[in-house]
């Protein structure tokens, strides 16, 4: 009994780690993953849990995250690359490991005051990431004879630890919106003062280090965040946060406008818009091919896709026809594509119904923000196909698994606190 309660208090400690791991390296994932597994085989939660019929419902998240999981593993009978298929499954485990292992994670740990400090887990995660790859930037900037500030922007600055853009600047736009609406003050009871200045900073590194990223789907994540903010503030008749947060956005909105390095990157897309090249090449280049060629993929192997593992193969043929890429793979950048060319009409479904049932939901419970957090995900992957690689599974996954509580049947009271440098009064 002894060993099983150690383990038993093991679980919360262990999911906070999860949560910190979710932006560090892929080491970190795995190992708390199995770490949580450990814990709670040797607390014999697993032995605790009935799974009852409402659980097999297409109204429960985890059921869907299974489910898709397993339309992937059918797709590898219908293939004929059958190594890239597994490979592709090994990447894509978490949207199976995850949600069995949250069904026998103990109700009382999934109330909204440890899911707030799962929040804090997961910034202070992705902060100290942050400052890491501004150290490791600044430092090459400074190791010639003049300042290279192109060590401090773009892929420059995240891909040091394989980490793209797009994936950083998910997760920065994610914990501003967590952030502004955390009850500082509640979960570390500290003074507002404390908790404003917290805020105030954290929030200011986070936008800092968004804007260099120059990520345009990041861009577009956080007009949608400061939306939600400003919807918010008015909602709730605070005045005073309101013109906070119209100071911060036409704070960010300059700077944008006005500073090239934070610039360059969306001029450059839009002359791309305007410019006609025989050679398809350039990110914003392929993104329009990608976007107009691939969708014949999906069209032409309806109802159930190439299979798992033939993706890269249909790709990249149908990318040598069309002279994008320079012969080199690349995936669809848009995960609802990707998804329906790999396993076609039934997985899409599957992908667009999880975050259907979010918004629904939240809509229903009148949980606004909680709905910016899905439109930052479905935003997300209508840029990147963020289940091909292991950096989204792992946040995706983790969103959904953590969300998946507060669409359950009853009200809920997680929307504690109001906006930006709220004093959680």
């Amino acid at each position: 009994m002894k060993i099983t309660s150690f383990f038993h208090r093991l679980i919360y400690p262990m999911l906070l780690f999860c949560c910190f791991a979710i932006t560090l390296h892929p080491v970190f994932k795995s190992l708390s993953l199995l770490l949580l597994f450990i814990t709670l085989v040797g607390s014999l939660e697993i032995k605790k849990v009935k799974l009852k019929q409402k659980f097999w419902s297409f109204y429960n998240p985890y059921t869907i995250l299974l489910s898709l999981y397993l339309l992937y593993c059918i797709g590898i009978f219908h293939t004929t690359n059958l190594q890239y298929g597994l490979e592709d499954l090994q990447i894509k485990l978490p949207l199976f490991i995850l949600p069995f292992l949250m069904l026998f994670v103990p109700k009382e740990l999934l109330v909204k005051e440890k899911l707030w400090h799962y929040a804090v887990a997961f910034i202070l995660g992705l902060v100290m990431i942050m400052i890491y790859l501004v150290i490791a930037g600044f430092t090459k900037a400074i190791a010639g004879e003049t300042f290279e500030i192109r060590h401090l922007h773009y892929s420059a600055l995240s891909g040091k630890l394989g980490v793209t853009p797009a994936y950083m600047a998910l997760a920065i736009t994610v914990s501003i919106m967590l952030l502004c609406k955390m009850p500082l003050v509640n979960i570390f009871k500290i003074k507002p003062l404390w908790s404003r200045i917290i805020k105030a900073c954290a929030l200011g590194f986070l936008t800092l280090f968004l804007l260099f990223l120059r990520s345009r789907a990041g861009l577009l994540c956080f007009a949608v965040v400061n939306i939600t903010i400003l919807i918010d503030d008015i909602m709730h008749k605070k005045m005073y946060l309101l013109l906070l947060s119209l100071i911060y956005i036409v704070t960010v909105i300059v700077a944008v406008v006005n500073i090239s390095v934070l610039n360059s990157r969306y001029k450059v897309a839009n002359d791309s818009n305007t410019t006609k090249s025989v050679k398809i090449a350039g990110s914003t280049m392929e993104r329009q091919a990608i976007y107009t060629q691939y969708p014949k993929l999906f069209l032409s192997n309806l109802p159930f896709g190439v299979g798992t593992g033939d993706t890269k193969t249909e790709i990249t043929n149908l990318a040598k026809q069309e002279g994008i890429g320079l012969g080199l793979y690349l995936n669809a950048h848009n995960q609802f594509l990707q998804t329906g060319i790999a396993i076609g009409t039934p997985g899409l479904a599957a992908l667009l119904w999880l975050h259907l049932l979010f918004v629904i939901k939240f809509w229903n419970k009148r949980q606004w923000w909680l709905i910016s957090l899905i439109a930052i995900s479905g935003i997300s992957m209508m840029f990147e196909s963020m289940l091909e690689r292991q950096q989204g599974v792992h946040y995706f996954v983790f969103l959904i698994c953590f969300l998946a509580p507060l669409v359950t049947k009853g009200k809920t009271n997680y929307s504690e606190g109001s906006s930006a440098l709220s004093t959680e009064e």
